[in-house]
């Protein structure tokens, strides 16, 4: 009734208290009516989803979820009926395909094992290439004879990627015939005088490589420990070695040349400092601006710590200087206490539009695991410089946590690159915040934007641009850890073209699941980000990011920020 009889005196004063209002003189701005139709309106609430789960995919992002048995993976891409597929094979060597990285199917028989061959068992780390003269595609592997601990080399072609493989037999460019009872390569056949010369090598994990400024081939190689020729004794260690071909199915002996050696920086000089055990493994090569990066794995592959390294030449037969962990050295790995991945490495690289990802095995049991249980995962992989200004191979990885797939999968671009950069608070390294690059260890990581009390972060595009996805890496350490992010504001396009902002309050990054609930060892685990999907792809051109340090700490850190929209 109160209301009632209030709301009669309004209507009734109404005419008298605007009778009264003055009616010449500029209006007072404190009365807001001044220039009303270009206020911008009360902010809105986002419309979105919070990508936690660590399992499936969508549109937009993948997780690795292990859920492909594999180890050793090689990849190629080919184009069928208009549409892009991926292959894989694995050691076995079992083959598959799949049009998004995620749902993979087997192709049978893709390498039937050899019949009246030399080869009898341990199929391992194939090697796919596509040979454009010859039209073929080349599937390199290792296996061994049944009557010794030997491995040779070779390799099955065949004119699809879906194989048939069959071993190659011919003769080679040096005259020599090649059938099913003979590898197509073996290190007996070097001239005794040659330096590297032992008799017999046990030799695995090939990675044939065309110099993409000579366009000569090559063939590296890992000489494995094992026992010798005389099945007496093994050898110290694995170490990488190359040579150059003639062609595909011709070595050329004379150039087999010692890339690596264990726990030195380079073969015969100082000591390097990482934990190399008795194992360099795995080689694969990229080049970029006149440098050669050999890269590896180190320890043994049932090891936790099983991780790709990189070391650098001007050269693709060296000489290669491993670079130290404190500078960047290792591309993927994991850090002691983690319990979310495992043994990573034996990698292949991928290059998928211009984006490039490193793909590798890990164990299957997230904590640790053993060689029969192993699955294949890939993450993004970066150039960035270290502390010397040297430019060093960086993965965003590994991860477990939802990520963005490549843009010719998705569609969707990383465009927080494209945005200019402020912050107001206290906050140092700004420049880091969207440079792609997200830190993943303590010892040997990227740097990060660190933060007081409380700051904003504001992302401007010079124009407005669709936002599919927002994420805000966390940081590595977990003393510099933040919790949630306060409010994000997003000046926006409504569908009439006017502006209008709206906002999230209180997006969590969510503790429970990348928290460690370990008290005696508590860490985050790295590579987890707020993953906010917005519904409706608005039209944004500014992002406004409020954070504050969590009760307890003294400061906090972002890792990396990216906004993810479709490409133009």
């Amino acid at each position: 009734m109160k209301k009632q009889i209030l709301c009669l005196l309004c209507v009734l004063l109404l005419p008298l208290i605007s009778a009264c209002a003055p009616t010449d003189g500029p209006e007072s701005p404190e009365s807001g009516s001044a220039d009303t139709s270009e206020a911008m309106p009360a902010a809105l609430p986002m419309e979105y989803d919070d990508i936690t789960s660590a399992s499936g995919f969508d549109s937009v992002f993948y997780s690795n979820n292990l859920d492909r048995k594999g180890a050793d993976p090689t990849f190629i891409i080919a184009e069928e009926n208009g549409r892009t597929c991926y292959y894989m094979y694995v050691t076995g060597i079992r083959g598959y395909y799949s049009y998004n990285l995620m749902g993979w199917i087997e192709i049978p028989d893709a390498f039937p094992k050899p019949q009246n061959s030399w080869s009898a068992s341990s199929y391992w780390a194939p090697e796919i290439i596509y040979d454009k003269e010859a039209k073929l595609y080349r599937l390199f592997y290792s296996a061994q004879p049944g009557d010794d601990d030997m491995a040779y080399l070779s390799m099955a072609v065949s004119e699809s990627p879906r194989g048939p493989f069959v071993q190659w037999t011919g003769t080679n460019a040096d005259g020599l015939v090649i059938d099913k009872k003979t590898p197509l390569i073996d290190f007996a056949r070097m001239d005794p005088s040659h330096p590297l010369y032992k008799g017999k090598i046990r030799a695995i994990d090939l990675y044939p490589y065309v110099d993409p400024v000579s366009g000569d081939k090559y063939l590296y190689f890992v000489r494995n420990m094992g026992r010798n020729g005389t099945n007496t004794e093994r050898n110290g260690t694995s170490e990488i070695w190359g040579m150059k071909m003639k062609d595909w199915v011709t070595p050329d002996y004379s150039t087999v040349t010692r890339l690596t050696e264990v726990g030195k920086i380079t073969p015969g000089g100082d000591k390097t400092r990482n934990q190399e055990d008795t194992i360099n493994e795995g080689p694969a090569m990229l080049y970029k601006d006149g440098v050669y990066y050999l890269t590896y794995s180190i320890n043994y592959a049932s090891d936790k710590r099983y991780s790709v390294w990189q070391a650098t030449s001007d050269s693709p037969l060296g000489t290669f200087k491993k670079i130290p962990l404190e500078k960047g050295g290792m591309i993927l790995g994991v850090d002691g206490p983690w319990d979310f991945a495992s043994g990573t490495g034996h990698h292949n690289f991928l290059t998928i539009g211009d984006e490039l990802y490193i793909v590798y095995h890990a164990h299957g049991e997230r904590k640790y695991t053993s060689l029969s249980d192993r699955a294949i995962a890939f993450d993004k992989l970066v150039w960035t410089k270290n502390q010397d200004g040297q430019t060093i191979l960086h993965a965003n990885g590994p991860t477990w946590s939802p990520q963005m797939l490549p843009a010719a999968i998705s569609g969707m671009v990383n465009i927080a690159g494209d945005a200019s950069v402020r912050a107001e608070g206290d906050l140092t390294g700004a420049e880091y915040l969207t440079d792609g690059i997200v830190n993943m260890h303590e010892r040997g990581g990227r740097p990060e934007a660190e933060f007081t009390g409380t700051v904003q972060i504001t992302l401007t595009w010079e124009d407005y641009r669709p936002l599919s996805a927002l994420m805000i890496y966390n940081t590595t350490f977990y003393e510099k850890m933040f919790t949630s992010a306060k409010r994000i504001e997003f000046d926006c396009r409504g569908e009439d073209g006017t502006a209008e902002t709206r906002f999230i309050d209180g997006a969590a990054y969510d503790v429970e699941r990348y928290v460690s609930g370990e008290k005696t060892m508590e860490f985050n685990r790295p590579g987890a980000a707020i993953v906010l999907r917005l519904k409706d792809d608005p039209e944004i051109k500014e992002i406004r990011i409020t954070m504050s340090v969590p009760d307890g700490q003294s400061y906090a850190a972002v890792s990396e920020i990216m906004a993810i929209s479709a490409q133009k």
